[in-house]
């Protein structure tokens, strides 16, 4: 990243400073950012496509930032009373008046473009950890239990791949770590996992519900070494909460496919059919379970003998 945003940068060492390496490798994609006057100017090289209004709409559409065409441009708002960002329609530069709310938009783009860039990974919204020789990936939408989940296994002694983002390698069903900063939510936790995060913390934040995320780093709380790589022996679908942890088997299908939740940028010039080959052959190696969180101690000892189990 090359940035006269100080702000930018600062944001993406919160989020990433785990995932950094000095290595340059065939899927690096450079983020490029240059005041001009009252814009700023916001270039990505290395994004799998010269349309960056075809990509935001393609693979970031859970936003719902609102759009328009306006001649060779694409008008974007990211926030209310803000001013619009311009995405070009064939080119790789956009343009935001500085006092937008751009840098979350710049900061996605970056990251699915690198993301797209990786055909070998197939990147999930999932947490996952390594249990012993193998490793547990647990899928689920917005407030499943995903990050309460990892910490109670990390806090456990295992090694953690992820909270929120997980990287699968499709050819030999195992798992990469992607460590993005903790956002944790107040909530039920697993024993010492609260007072770890509170001496961790790095920020706190508010979502755009309004509610309250305490920012730390992965490394700080559960380990500073990312476990090293090993197959997926269960994966879990997160399902409810209840009184009491409960796994039910599932069987690979449609509706299991749905719930793996890709991120649209990990589908990016995928042709479907090999991709659903693969998935289906990932699938029918592991154990698949739906999973009710109870209480997380009780959850993770749960996890753990579905693991030794396999």
């Amino acid at each position: 990243m090359q940035s006269d945003d100080d702000a930018l940068r600062a944001r993406f060492a919160l989020l990433f400073g785990e995932c950094a390496t000095d290595e340059a490798t065939p899927e690096t994609v450079r983020l490029t950012v240059a005041r001009h006057g009252a814009d700023m100017h916001v270039t990505l090289d290395g994004a799998p496509t010269g349309d960056l209004a075809e990509f935001v709409n393609a693979t970031l559409p859970g936003h719902g930032w609102p759009m328009r065409v306006e001649g060779r441009y694409v008008q974007v708002t990211v926030a209310p009373d803000t001013p619009p960002i311009l995405l070009p329609r064939d080119g790789r530069t956009m343009i935001a008046p500085v006092d937008a709310s751009w840098r979350a938009l710049a900061g996605n783009l970056a990251v699915s473009a690198a993301i797209a860039r990786q055909p070998g990974l197939l990147f999930l919204h999932a947490a996952s950890a390594r249990i012993g020789d193998a490793a547990c990936l647990a899928c689920g939408p917005k407030r499943r239990g995903k990050t309460t989940l990892a910490l109670a296994l990390g806090i456990r002694g295992h090694g953690v791949y992820g909270d929120e983002l997980a990287a699968l390698r499709l050819g030999t069903g195992t798992l990469v770590a992607v460590r993005r900063a903790l956002s944790v939510r107040d909530g039920p936790a697993a024993a010492g996992v609260t007072a770890r995060v509170a001496e961790a913390a790095t920020a706190d934040e508010h979502d755009r519900d309004g509610e309250r995320r305490t920012r730390a780093a992965m490394g700080r709380v559960v380990g500073a070494r990312a476990p090293a790589e090993a197959p997926v022996r269960v994966l879990l679908l997160l399902r409810s909460f209840g009184p009491v942890a409960m796994a039910t088997p599932a069987v690979a299908g449609p509706a299991v496919i749905a719930a793996l939740t890709p991120l649209g940028a990990s589908l990016w010039g995928r042709a479907s059919g090999p991709f659903m080959l693969d998935l289906l052959r990932w699938l029918g190696r592991v154990r698949i379970f739906h999973l009710d969180a109870g209480p997380p101690d009780e959850t993770a000892a749960l996890v753990e003998r579905l693991m030794e189990t396999g």
